[in-house]
């Protein structure tokens, strides 16, 4: 999946944002984009950036700085000022810039934000990877691409590469264990590690995980290593849920109430008229809103 084909003649600083839910996909989609941009338009230089933490932000900028030979003019100099800089500059050239896992817009727009640090250059092209829509809509405006779930056959086909046992994708259970992982890739690849480590039928991974709530717990917090996610990441379905959560209640907290009070209720279908209202409407508009874009 390609966002939209790199033109080849470019007018403007062009940016674009992924927006969706932890674990569906967009890190991975993002480093699809980098590898097609390196085999078909290597005129480009691509430079990648976890903004996970303000320090991970600023390790990928020094070390950005360090392949760029970029010098420092005295200690003072700010490696992220010198890379902004540069790539802002002609010489620069071509080049694509990825800020993955802008989640936390604290990090980005507060007075010392680290949205100053991105460079502006009409030979330049930013794209970011966030579960937060206000993140994305502030970046980039309207150029904005929702990552949906996987469908029938791309679940199926991610469950069947991600198994030992390629006899397991014919077990009568498989579309009930797509279902209860939502098509989530991050769901899906847990689930597997499970069987693949522990040799059970996927009947059996469902009865666990149906049993009680204990196991279910048990189950989806359950660490694996993902060779596709960064080293230090948490990669359990339940940990990156959490993650989310606390965003939210950073965010919003009358946000984190409403999801704590739709998590007693139902899944999904639940009226608007049932959840309790903030005191000005306003706000539980916003609530929601955060809500749905996460």
């Amino acid at each position: 999946m390609l966002l939209y084909p790199v033109p080849q003649e470019q007018t403007d600083c062009q940016k674009a944002a992924i927006v969706g839910l932890g674990g569906i996909g967009k890190t991975q989609v993002a480093l699809q984009l980098a590898y097609w941009v390196k085999e078909h338009r290597p005129e480009y230089d691509i430079f990648w950036v976890p903004a996970l933490s303000t320090a991970t932000f600023e390790e990928a900028y020094v070390e950005i700085a360090r392949r760029l030979a970029l010098q420092k003019y005295s200690d003072d100099d700010d490696p992220k000022d010198l890379v902004r800089d540069h790539l802002s500059s002609d010489e620069a050239g071509r080049w694509l810039l990825i800020i993955d896992n802008a989640d936390d817009g604290d990090v980005l727009f507060t007075q010392n934000g680290l949205s100053r640090y991105l460079p502006e250059s009409e030979n330049g092209l930013t794209l970011f990877t966030t579960r937060s829509r206000e993140v994305a809509v502030e970046t980039v405006g309207c150029d904005v691409v929702d990552l949906s779930e996987m469908d029938w056959a791309e679940a199926t086909s991610f469950l069947e590469k991600s198994l030992i046992r390629k006899d397991l994708i014919h077990d009568t259970a498989v579309k009930e264990l797509l279902e209860e992982m939502n098509h989530l890739p991050l769901g899906i690849a847990q689930a597997a590690a499970y069987l693949n480590k522990n040799q059970i039928s996927i009947t059996e991974y469902l009865r666990l995980l149906r049993s009680a709530e204990e196991n279910m717990i048990s189950l989806l917090s359950r660490e694996f290593r993902d060779m596709t996610r960064y080293a230090d990441s948490q990669n359990s379905v339940a940990a990156t849920w959490l993650v989310s959560f606390e965003q939210i209640l950073k965010s919003d907290p009358f946000a984190g109430d409403l999801l704590s009070f739709i998590s007693c209720i139902e899944p999904k279908a639940i009226p608007l008229w049932i959840l309790p209202k903030a005191q000005v409407e306003e706000h539980t508009t916003r609530a929601i809103g955060l809500l749905c874009g996460r």
